[in-house]
């Protein structure tokens, strides 16, 4: 993000603004984190990788704001990030445009991210079995999903973006 550009950073808030209005509704964790891990990687794919990592930086911030986790959990937040910006940026170095590429960027970036967050759930924090819960399984679901949802609208979505 050496260069910031007014396009890419008003490209960037409205992903960061689909994110939160997403998060405010409230929806069940499978609608939420696929919708929100898709946001992400669109937005490191068709913007930059800085800007994807930058908004997935921030939606776990966004989630203790709109009451999807409670504020004593803000430490978890930290893991939440991580997981987000190494699932964005391993998902848009490895993205090409034939189903490998596509297959391999969903398939590791969603097993790092899943990595990260099993790895602080089960070993580094203590934490309720629910919120243990919450941040094992359904996260590698909600990622593959995510990574699903974004490799079928990014070939579209770049046909109309112009820089």
């Amino acid at each position: 993000m050496k260069n910031i550009s007014l396009k890419h950073l008003t490209q960037a808030a409205v992903f960061l603004a689909i994110a939160i209005a997403i998060q405010w509704f409230r929806l069940p964790q499978l609608a939420t984190g696929t919708a929100i891990n898709a946001i992400l990687l669109l937005a490191g794919t068709l913007i930059s990788i800085g800007w994807g990592m930058t908004i997935g930086l921030i939606t776990p911030l966004v989630a203790i704001a709109v009451g999807i986790m409670p504020p004593v959990l803000l430490f978890v937040s930290f893991f939440i990030a991580l997981g987000n910006a190494s699932y964005v940026f391993i998902f848009s170095k490895l993205y090409k445009d034939d189903l490998r590429g596509k297959v391999m960027a969903i398939s590791i970036g969603s097993l790092v991210k899943f990595a990260i967050l099993a790895i602080a759930a089960n070993i580094i924090l203590t934490l309720p079995p629910a919120i243990t819960t919450m941040l094992t399984f359904p996260q590698i679901l909600t990622a593959v999903l995510g990574g699903t949802v974004a490799t079928l609208l990014i070939p579209p979505l770049k046909k109309i973006k112009r820089d």
